[in-house]
């Protein structure tokens, strides 16, 4: 990963909003800030950064932004992915980029780093912010006399002093964190053994903390070990302490899919050609492959270990994520069903709302089963009460209704959606459809009778 400093002439010669910095060294950089009393301030992008756009866009061009920043920092542009279209300018900065890179521990992208007219670090940022926002942001830069910690320096004492045999547990869930953040693994893990050999020695209603549990929650845990025992069979007392309902089950299921499931879909598949893991591969030209996995099989896998409920949530989960990747969305959508109306989801649940919603707009777009259309109207019905606001859902939950003969209905949920989204066409015109007895999102593929 690379980083450049460099502001196009277009860029620099701009008279609205910020007035970016080009054709200095770093060196000379730093010393102008200095000589001029100013503080610096570096816009951390990447060439294929959709955020970092919306910046450039929408937010630096702003007179009230560039009122603020001109008057009072040195602004330059941190290109930090590497291109073919780097010019040599760009280039005479990739030495002093990587020591940016390490010396301002640059994580994500757009970051903002505001540096003292001495060079010093006094505050970091990441992702899109309003120009209100990053007008406020930089006020809180300049406060004079702020200090930044940003735990770095803390956690290399700790570490130091880890290193020299004084271990301190109470401090490990930090130690942790930060070490992931450095991208750390092995320290990570190694750090996180010993603190789950600590706490398994206490008591359960002991040995279950919030950050503990958050910790163990970031890795998909081995079934054989006794990180996953807590979960499997203390599940109850760890979604006390997390005030969640079903978030021990959810760790459970993502183990065994992990350690389990996935490596036994993947030698199902093997030859094929379908991939098992990674990203979904979809477009126009795929087709349905039939196929079928030794379900059974996995079916006895799974019930000598755990028990039938649990046997049973994953193995539908298996099922759903065979027939997607096969592309063979009326059974993907059939199962899924199925582990809704068994297996009822945490609605508060970001991920949950999301799967439900996708799930369901695949069942409209490939399905004509009656019954299982009015099975996901169901669902969708709860979401759009539980979530009024959002628009994808009505669409969602209106399409369905129509494609299942309630016209009227569907029409009067796709007026509210269009109502909250006007600038969106492809809602709009599924209105138009609607309101004509027209089939809706035929452009898409819907099978429609």
């Amino acid at each position: 990963m690379f980083l450049s400093l460099l502001a196009s002439p277009t860029e620099a010669q701009t008279n609205k909003g910020i007035k970016w910095t080009s054709g200095l060294t770093w060196e000379q950089v730093k010393q102008k800030a200095k000589s001029e009393n100013k503080y610096i301030f570096l816009d951390c992008y990447t060439t294929w950064c959709g955020p970092c756009k919306m910046m450039d866009m929408q937010v630096y061009p702003n007179d009230s932004v560039g009122n603020y920043f001109n008057d009072r920092f040195i602004s330059l542009k941190v290109q930090m992915d590497k291109t073919k279209k780097d010019d040599e300018e760009v280039q005479k900065w990739y030495a002093t980029a990587e020591a940016m890179i390490a010396d301002y521990k640059i994580e994500g992208y757009p970051s903002f780093v505001f540096l003292s007219p001495e060079g010093v670090l006094v505050h970091k940022d990441i992702g899109f912010k309003t120009s209100d926002s990053l007008v406020a942001i930089a006020r809180i830069a300049t406060i004079p006399g702020r200090v930044y910690d940003d735990g770095y320096a803390e956690y290399d004492r700790l570490l130091e002093e880890y290193n020299k045999g004084n271990k301190n547990h109470n401090k490990y869930p930090f130690m942790i964190n930060m070490a992931l953040k450095h991208s750390d693994q092995q320290t990570a893990v190694k750090l996180l053994k010993e603190l789950t050999d600590s706490v398994s020695l206490l008591p359960p209603k002991e040995r279950y903390k919030k950050e503990i549990i958050q910790l163990w929650s970031l890795f998909t845990l081995r079934t054989d070990r006794p990180v996953f025992s807590f979960f499997y069979n203390d599940g109850k007392l760890i979604d006390e302490v997390m005030n969640q309902k079903g978030f021990s089950e959810s760790i459970v299921d993502k183990s065994i899919q992990g350690t389990i499931v996935t490596p036994f879909l993947m030698e199902q598949a093997k030859g094929s050609g379908v991939v098992m893991s990674g990203m979904y591969i979809s477009g126009p030209g795929l087709k349905t492959d039939s196929s079928e996995a030794d379900w059974k099989q996995l079916e006895k896998m799974l019930c000598e270990k755990f028990n039938a409920d649990v046997t049973r949530r994953n193995l539908l989960s298996a099922k759903v994520e065979w027939y997607k990747r096969h592309q063979n969305y009326p059974a993907a959508v059939k199962y899924a069903l199925e582990r809704l109306n068994n297996f009822t989801p945490d609605l508060r649940s970001p991920v949950e709302v999301l799967n439900i919603n996708n799930d369901a707009f695949t069942a409209f777009i490939h399905s004509t089963d009656q019954k299982l259309l009015l099975g996901y109207i169901k669902w969708m019905e709860k979401l759009v009460k539980a979530y009024p606001e959002r628009y994808t859902a009505i669409d969602t939950y209106a399409n369905l209704l129509y494609k299942a003969g309630k016209k009227k209905e569907a029409i009067r949920w796709q007026e509210k959606a269009v109502k909250m989204a006007p600038g969106d066409a492809v809602i709009s015109k599924a209105l138009e459809d609607m309101r004509a007895g027209k089939p809706t999102h035929v452009e898409e593929g819907v099978v429609w009778k």
